[in-house]
């Protein structure tokens, strides 16, 4: 039954009776019961997507408590504690540390074999040619002044000086692309002129020694001429590239057995404790308790 059609067409025209308006009233009045069903269901879903949302989130949390219930170094992580010296600085502790108490004593750190171009040697700038030939980096033990003693578990390295590199800067670079443990660098003192140093890798036994053999009819590692004034080889007098610091080996105790390593960083001795030895010599001794951390497995429970 469409009642607003009826009403209209019996009231007429002229009747004084705003039929629009009583239409859109009596269309209002007919839709509000849907209107209010609909307003209903949708708070209704709209409550219960929230519901599902907070629901969502309470399972990623307890997902995320179980995989660290779940993970077995929660239970089997470490705590340390260590007295206050300066002869090392513990840098990681994981959960594959050996519980105990260890005293370490540093008597001698690990240095760098560092060679450079000595003030009387100098060079006018980075730019100036040095010469041209081939560098040899081999790696061992300075014995003394005559006698290297050659690391046969760390392989020569031979570089090509040529035109595309025979300055003092290309040099630098060669050195620094070749990939060995080697650091090359370019000082000016502003007194004497531009200066390569070479550092190379830590420890006794990766000492450098470097062999020329230079372009033309009478190569030489002696003369102290063109490429060869790099050159830093047993017996060679008057020497223009000099040394600065001999390699050395880092020498530890820890609780009384004596250690012997060519680097200062130090990760394959007390299992899932890495430190750095960094002072030698004070007869101080750095103390570490390493216990079971059950704190840490206790919090992840309650969580």
């Amino acid at each position: 039954m469409n009642v607003g059609s009826n009403i209209i067409s019996s009231l007429g025209v002229g009747s004084g009776v705003q039929s629009g308006s009583l239409v859109e009233q009596l269309t209002s009045l007919e839709r509000a019961p849907q209107q209010a069903r609909i307003d209903t269901e949708r708070t209704r879903f709209t409550s219960q997507i929230s519901d599902i949302g907070f629901v969502k989130n309470a399972l990623s949390l307890l997902q995320d408590s179980a995989n660290v219930l779940g993970d077995s170094a929660t239970f089997a992580s470490k705590t340390a504690s260590y007295n206050d010296t300066n002869i090392l600085v513990p840098e990681l502790l994981d959960e594959n540390a050996v519980t105990g108490s260890y005293d370490i004593e540093v008597d001698k750190l690990a240095f760098a074999h560092s060679l450079a171009i000595s003030d009387a040697n100098a060079f006018a700038s980075p730019t100036s040619i040095v010469g041209s030939g081939t560098l040899t980096f081999s790696f061992g033990e300075w014995v003394d002044a005559d006698t290297f003693v050659e690391n046969t578990k760390v392989a020569a390295k031979t570089l090509t000086i040529d035109g595309t590199n025979n300055t003092l800067s290309g040099i630098k670079d060669a050195i620094n692309n070749a990939n060995m443990g080697v650091q090359a660098s370019i000082v000016d003192d502003g007194i004497n002129g531009a200066k390569l140093t070479i550092t190379g890798p830590s420890g006794k036994t990766q000492q450098m020694r470097i062999a020329v053999v230079e372009t033309g009819a009478t190569p030489t590692n002696t003369d102290n001429q063109g490429l060869s004034r790099l050159a830093f080889i047993e017996g060679t007098a008057n020497r223009q590239l000099t040394q600065l610091q001999a390699g050395q080996d880092a020498e530890f105790s820890v609780n009384g057995l004596n250690i012997v390593r060519s680097d200062n960083s130090i990760e394959d001795v007390i299992a899932g404790f890495k430190f750095t030895l960094a002072k030698a010599g004070t007869g101080d001794v750095f103390t570490i308790d390493i216990n079971e951390d059950k704190a840490a497995g206790e919090q992840a429970v309650r969580d």
